[in-house]
């Protein structure tokens, strides 16, 4: 007679089973601390700006151009 046994790494399914609930608490305890108030939803500290009467001028470039270079002096002319 023979009798067969399964052998199951019983150590690493405890470990994912262990790892399974403490993510799927983890998820539970962040949407009760989202949806339960923690998260506030409705009180912000920002401050509505009225809208401008009119748009602001553009800003003023000043663009200066080089003064133009002085032509060049004429070549000497050549002795015949």
């Amino acid at each position: 007679m023979t009798t067969i046994v399964e052998q199951t790494d019983s150590g690493s399914s405890a470990v994912g089973l262990i790892l399974g609930i403490l993510l799927a608490l983890a998820l539970v305890a962040g949407g009760l601390y989202y949806y339960g108030g923690g998260v506030s939803h409705t009180e912000t500290n920002t401050t509505i700006l009225p809208a401008p009467s009119a748009p602001a001028p553009a800003p003023q470039v000043n663009i200066t151009t080089p003064a133009p270079a002085a032509p060049a002096a004429p070549a000497p002319a050549e002795a015949q």
